[in-house]
């Protein structure tokens, strides 16, 4: 898995019409486990039901791609193994 977006990086997704801020990572629904946890932007946190859990591959489009630095890489190469982790203890 590639090194995921940072955390406020906003995207268009191929299943949502509106833009999303990536507010953080290793999101897990009801049955999967997903590389981010958005909220729509502009609108920030509407409320628990208003969470979005997507995955890199959904991402169609970044709009804008937040701070790097060289912790960002090293935690997301952590969270990268730890997002394949739990998936593939979910899938047992």
């Amino acid at each position: 898995m590639d090194n995921l977006l940072p955390i406020g990086s906003v995207v268009y997704t191929k299943d949502k019409e509106h833009m999303i801020v990536v507010v953080g990572y290793g999101g897990k629904g009801s049955k999967d486990i997903y590389d981010y946890i958005g909220f729509p932007y502009p609108f920030g946190f509407l409320g628990k039901d208003k969470i979005l859990l997507f995955n890199k591959t959904n991402v169609t489009e970044v709009l804008f791609e937040s701070y790097k630095n060289e912790e960002y890489e090293e935690v997301t190469k952590d969270v990268s193994k730890i997002i394949e982790k739990a998936r593939q203890e979910a899938s047992k």
